[in-house]
């Protein structure tokens, strides 16, 4: 097994130990070698398919039922491309964050006021024991396990389940729906977010 280290796909230079800098650089425990550095994304920096998989998350929601979204503002480029499609395949998306987010205006979400370590593992279980239960007809299952998902998220904390004003009447509206437009940009200004806070795809497929 070959592992591509961090001074590959992230080339800077060595930081050596001084008197006044005592830091030390943590290594890569495999190579020996190559420092390692935290799963983010920072500034000029920018996503690609190798490291962050963004062709793949995009090729994803261009196929999927739903949209998942979780710990993340959409600030960056890919989260917010990534919504705005949704939003143009009107696919519904279901945001899961412990925080209100309210900058999104591109799309009609409903949001779960959650962490998400703690709300994935109980829409997995609720859902995974209805489908493998063999009730729903093949031909109906696609569609059943997008209207189960749906539903099992918005009964797991009503308090805690929010759909913005602005967005409510798309998102509970017709399967054609008219999709809140804006002036959101694809790319915001602000604070850079990692890997770990990318939209996730969610297909039934």
């Amino acid at each position: 097994m070959s592992v591509k280290g961090s001074l590959s796909l992230f080339p800077f230079p060595e930081i050596e130990s001084t008197k006044k800098n005592k830091a030390r650089v943590v290594k890569c425990p495999l190579c020996k070698k190559s420092p390692l550095r935290p799963s983010i994304l920072f500034f000029d920096e920018s996503y690609n398919e190798e490291i962050y998989k963004a062709g793949s998350a995009m090729k994803a929601v261009e196929e999927a039922d739903l949209m998942l979204m979780a710990g993340t503002m959409a600030y960056t480029n890919l989260p917010a491309k990534l919504i705005g499609s949704a939003a143009r395949r009107e696919i519904d998306v279901i945001d899961i964050n412990p925080h209100a987010n309210d900058k999104i205006k591109n799309a009609p979400l409903l949001q779960l006021l959650a962490k998400a370590e703690d709300i994935f593992p109980v829409i997995v279980e609720r859902v995974g024991a209805e489908l493998s239960s063999g009730k729903a007809k093949k031909e109906n299952r696609k569609q059943d396990s997008k209207s189960k998902f749906i539903a099992e998220t918005k009964s797991l904390s009503p308090s805690k389940t929010r759909i913005p004003g602005r967005q409510r009447k798309d998102f509970e509206g017709s399967n054609r729906r008219r999709v809140v437009q804006s002036t959101a940009r694809e790319t915001v200004g602000g604070r850079r977010l990692g890997p770990n806070a990318l939209a996730c795809a969610a297909s039934s497929a």
